[in-house]
């Protein structure tokens, strides 16, 4: 007898609800439906043929579109080919026909531009508003350039009610046309510009951007919400021109904002950096910044968030020791977190009598292009599982060390990848320091000592020299009883 089978029905849905991306083939009749939800709650259509094979299964077998609850399209053909197949409006219409028959989508993303295209549609608006509740889309720049793009096309998502997280990717050319153009790109300077006349989308939440944030059209984008609470921006250009893009934000019901970069790629044109007024963005309880546009206005903002209760600075921010302290010293009442991992570090195995050489070498090498006033780049490190820490001038490790106790003192908690950057620093010159005596030539390897070398060439010793050096940063118990574990 196939006693899974009898199992209650909410215990095998629980089950199946597990194995959506993969269920495996029904045992039984009875596990017939359980299986056949699990097959269908997520659905990812690639070619336009598997599209067209998708709907004959909905038209065929009654009630399955129902079991449909996240529905992706992200053709992989080429622009042509795509818009080749019913002369341009078999993609329109296969889409129709399957949103059609699937009445319980709560998540819908259409990741290439030609299906974002319909779902930015009176059809699609009909089919779709009537459950989606996330929604992501991606669209060409030369798309928003239509004068109608962001009042209407855009201003469809204003009849999903349920609608409540939208994803927009903004690509600078189509990726999937073998004639691809290059795109001009229209710095925004307005930081106070006028409303659009269009109906706002006022009941999404949360809002994800990505694309060229110093781009008007981009901007005006996000001048097409109103209300929002959670909102992350992702810039595909290494630019500190965004205050125009932050200056559209409608920051009155904004609770989290995170700023992050795609690309290290500098934008086609030289743009000025324009400070934000952080000001009004008062309300915030989380802020992630990773980008280079820490400002003193920023700091100086930061005490007057009512709510702030976690202050991120992330890879590539250029938050300073100094920075970090006046947050500390001048907090907002609510924070709890402050998160420095604008560097990191990571510790690879301990230095020894085969690859002392190549350090000395390497330290030589540091000291002449410090010395050098035409400042010629200091080398790699030359043991490769090490990753050494960038400190700037206004980030050094011993600065970043005073910012503990001072956050102990306040009731702060330091995290990030400092911490990690700290303690591969402070291992390196400690690995250093045992070994300088060979380095400089004033000692032979025949006289130190083999137990004292064999302990110099242990990962465990240096570990344990690590977890003493954390646990004196974090003034913490949980990191000395890992050491006295690890002892034991």
């Amino acid at each position: 007898m196939d006693r899974f089978s009898l199992l209650p029905p909410e215990i095998l849905s629980s089950i199946f609800s597990y194995l959506h991306t993969d269920p495996p083939p029904p045992l039984s009749r009875r596990l017939l439906p359980y299986s056949r939800a699990a097959r269908l709650h997520t659905v990812d259509i690639v070619t336009i043929k598997q599209l067209v094979g998708f709907v004959d299964m909905l038209k065929a077998i009654r009630g399955a579109g129902a079991l449909v609850k996240c529905f992706c399209v992200g053709l992989r053909e080429t622009t042509e080919t795509v818009l080749a197949f019913g002369e341009g409006t078999g993609l329109n219409d296969l889409l129709s026909a399957a949103l059609a028959l699937m009445p319980a989508v709560r998540e819908m993303q259409a990741v290439d531009w030609m299906s974002t295209s319909f779902v930015l549609s009176d059809n699609a608006a009909e089919s779709l508003c009537r459950s989606l509740r996330s929604l992501r889309i991606s669209v060409l720049l030369a798309q928003i350039n239509s004068s109608d793009f962001i009042t209407y096309r855009l201003a469809l998502l204003s009849r999903y009610p349920t609608l409540r997280a939208v994803e927009i990717m903004v690509l600078p050319y189509d990726p999937g046309s073998t004639a691809a153009m290059q795109f001009d790109l229209f710095p925004a300077q307005d930081l106070d510009p006028q409303p659009l006349e269009m109906v706002q989308i006022s009941h999404v939440e949360s809002l994800t951007l990505g694309g060229p944030l110093c781009d008007q059209r981009v901007v005006n984008v996000l001048r097409a919400f109103r209300g929002l609470r959670e909102v992350a921006m992702y810039d595909s250009f290494a630019s500190q021109h965004i205050a125009p893009a932050l200056a559209a934000l409608d920051a009155a019901s904004l609770r989290s904002l995170r700023l992050q970069r795609l690309v290290t790629t500098p934008p086609p044109v030289t743009l000025p950096f324009q400070d934000t007024d952080w000001s009004r963005f008062l309300h915030l309880r989380e802020l992630i910044i990773g980008m280079p546009i820490a400002s003193d206005s920023l700091f100086s903002a930061c005490p007057t968030f009512t709510s702030l209760e976690e202050l991120r600075f992330g890879a590539t921010s250029n938050v300073t020791v100094a920075q970090a302290r006046q947050v500390l010293m001048h907090r907002p009442a609510s924070l709890r977190l402050l998160e420095l991992s604008n560097v990191s570090g990571d510790v690879g195995a301990p230095i020894t009598p085969a690859t002392l050489p190549l350090v000395g070498s390497w330290l030589e090498a540091v000291r002449v292009a410090q010395a050098d006033t035409s400042e010629p780049p200091v080398p790699h490190f030359p043991l490769l599982d090490w990753r050494l820490p960038a400190w700037t001038e206004g980030f050094t490790p011993s600065e970043v060390e005073t910012l503990f106790p001072l956050a102990r003192e306040v009731g702060v908690e330091l995290r990030g990848s400092a911490i990690s950057a700290l303690l591969t620093t402070f291992l390196l010159e400690r690995q250093i320091d045992v070994w300088q005596e060979q380095l400089d030539g004033t000692r032979t390897g025949e006289d130190v000592d083999d137990e004292a070398r064999e302990v110099m060439c242990r990962r465990e010793f240096w570990d344990a020299l690590a977890l003493r050096y954390k646990a004196r940063l974090l003034g913490t118990g949980s990191v000395m009883q890992q050491l006295n574990g690890q002892a034991a």
